[in-house]
């Protein structure tokens, strides 16, 4: 299910993006709240493939491989890969903050990075139906977390300080 993050951001995300650039005012501030929400849920995806890095070195220790990061990183740099890796799990973690949740250009960056690897063609599109089921239905509880709590773009200019 959450390798589909994959798929949905590179195909909900572009589609936001031109809305937030050439629409209303209005429509504008709703696609800006769906794409903080869409950037939102990149953050479980940032777990998930931090997860999946801690899993493949507890695999190596199992299989009884002793080399080391240390030894590996002085034969070889770490390579695009890598980069790709700690830059994805990067803008994720910027997604946390405000500021850059529901930025354009920052959502760019990401969908290049992401569909770098895994283009179009290479998408597992194995039970589709309810992975996207599963994704709306996290989607409207990002959403709803986010209004809550009263984050979401268009409610930070009517945000009140209580001391």
């Amino acid at each position: 299910m959450i390798s589909f993050f994959e798929i949905a951001y590179s195909l909900v995300v572009p589609l936001l993006l031109v809305i937030v650039w050439t629409a209303g005012t209005r429509l504008a501030g709703y696609s800006r709240a769906v794409l903080a929400s869409v950037n939102l849920l990149m953050v479980i995806y940032a777990v998930f493939l931090v997860r999946q890095a801690i899993g493949i070195i507890q695999l190596m220790k199992s299989l009884g491989v002793t080399s080391t990061v240390a030894e590996h990183t002085s034969l070889w740099p770490p390579d695009a890969v890598a980069f790709r890796f700690i830059a994805l799990v990067l803008l994720c973690v910027l997604f946390l903050f405000g500021k850059f949740r529901s930025s354009g250009i920052l959502s760019v960056v990401m969908l290049a990075l992401l569909y770098k690897d895994h283009p179009a063609s290479t998408w597992n599109t194995f039970d589709l139906f309810f992975k996207i089921l599963n994704y709306i239905c996290l989607l409207c509880s990002a959403y709803a977390l986010l209004w809550l709590l009263a984050l979401l773009p268009f409610q930070r200019r009517n945000r009140v300080r209580h001391s």
